[in-house]
């Protein structure tokens, strides 16, 4: 299962985090991502997985949770 929302339209993280806010506002929740991607349409996706680096468990190993960025806002959250 996979959740994916591109617009700002109520669907919120659990810690909040919506479609549209600025990169320092998830990081500030979020802390430091796990590796980024860069898609090929130049957009940057910030990926989170099992592991804050301070050893905080986030989501089961199965799970991540990503934003992809353009412009420092958050154009879409992918749940997979």
């Amino acid at each position: 299962m996979s959740v994916t929302t591109t617009a700002n339209n109520g669907i919120v993280t659990g810690a909040g985090i919506k479609v549209g806010m600025s990169k320092d506002r998830f990081i500030a929740i979020y802390g430091y991502h796990d590796p980024t991607k860069t898609t090929s349409d130049g957009n940057i996706n910030y990926c989170y997985r099992a592991l804050k680096p301070e050893g905080a468990r986030v989501f089961s190993d199965a799970l991540e949770l990503d934003f992809a960025l353009t412009d420092n806002r958050i154009t879409t959250i992918f749940f997979v």
